[in-house]
């Protein structure tokens, strides 16, 4: 047997042996993302959820998130320093169903995205309880489960019916908190 010889079957079982490692490693990722609980972290001013093992948060320059929110059950937790993960932290909050009966994703006056059944079941877990997610990071929760990401260049509002039965429109990039009462009674009112 020759040099050139070994030289291929070196290189041919090293080729096998990395191709398999690859595809059992992808295997394992895909297996372990299928079964386990997704929980995601926003943050002030992003819309976009990240997924809570792939930030690291507490370093000087990280930004501070303001919810958890766990995509299987649509459940939003407001984060605090005090718990490391939001199992421990929901106990000490209040629950509460999203005060809002319908939502439209708005563009050129026209409904380009209803979101009224995803926000059926959405549960709130906060301290206090007149403050809610804003609009920005219930669209961004919304965009993981229906996989539509909203063109930035767009212009979007969003049009909002409470449980009240007052409407508001504000911008789809608002990360004021949303608060019911700011709505007013029974007539229409805007907010940025």
């Amino acid at each position: 047997m020759n040099a050139m010889m070994v030289l291929r079957i070196y290189n041919t079982l090293y080729n096998g042996f990395h191709t398999c490692c690859t595809n059992v490693s992808y295997i394992w990722e895909t297996l372990r993302n299928a079964y386990s609980d997704k929980v995601y972290l926003l943050f002030s001013g992003i819309s976009a959820p990240y997924l809570k093992e792939s930030v690291h948060v507490g370093t000087p320059s990280s930004a501070i998130p303001l919810w958890y929110y766990e995509k299987d059950t649509k459940m939003f937790v407001e984060w605090t320093r005090t718990h490391a993960t939001m199992e421990k932290t929901k106990p000490e909050l209040h629950v509460s169903r999203l005060p809002i009966l319908s939502m439209a994703v708005m563009y050129e006056e026209r409904v380009v995205h209803d979101l009224t059944d995803f926000l059926e079941n959405v549960e709130v877990f906060h301290a206090n309880i007149t403050m809610f997610p804003s609009v920005a990071h219930i669209l961004g929760a919304w965009s993981l489960s229906s996989k539509i990401v909203l063109n930035p260049e767009h212009n979007y509002t969003v049009d909002i019916i409470t449980d009240t039965g007052d409407t508001l429109s504000v911008g789809a990039h608002s990360y004021a908190f949303f608060r019911p009462a700011e709505a007013g009674t029974g007539g229409s009112k805007e907010r940025a």
